[in-house]
């Protein structure tokens, strides 16, 4: 009796198959298709749509961060380094941000983490405590959303 069970277990498993073959594509270069409900390929194609109409505003990217303290006082002295920041590289971008409870100074817009290094390694004689951190900065290429 197991003999006849084994048997047919063995003859019905090789008949199931999880995939079908023949509703497959396969594309040299990468491509993926879906097969799915029209409805939610509309859907899709709705929700780019709409992003490409908005830019985002902010781009994952590298600051400096030059200050950060909290306490009293300490927003006052993170306008003042931030000041003093941009009386000697006017160039750069600052910003001043209250993450609680702290006030930091952050300067640059930088892409790569080697940009913010750079950046870090000219200013670190004015501001010797300064770091790389991530951020999510304004971009140049936020112009070309619009």
């Amino acid at each position: 009796m197991t003999k006849i069970l084994s048997f047919l277990f063995l003859i019905s498993s090789t008949l199931l198959f999880a995939q079908d073959s023949t509703n497959t594509t396969f594309s040299k270069n990468g491509d993926v298709v879906i097969y799915g409900d029209e409805h939610v390929n509309d859907l899709l194609k709705k929700h780019v749509a709409i992003n490409k109409k908005k830019c985002p505003h902010l781009v994952k990217g590298y600051r400096v961060q030059i200050y950060s303290s909290a306490g009293n006082g300490s927003r006052e002295k993170a306008t003042q380094d931030q000041i003093r920041f941009l009386s000697n590289y006017s160039s750069v971008n600052a910003y001043s941000i209250w993450e609680q409870p702290n006030w930091k100074v952050r300067v640059g817009d930088c892409r790569t983490r080697f940009e913010a290094e750079k950046l870090k390694k000219e200013i670190q004689a004015n501001f010797p405590n300064c770091f790389v951190v991530v951020d999510y900065i304004d971009t140049v290429y936020l112009e070309e959303c619009k």
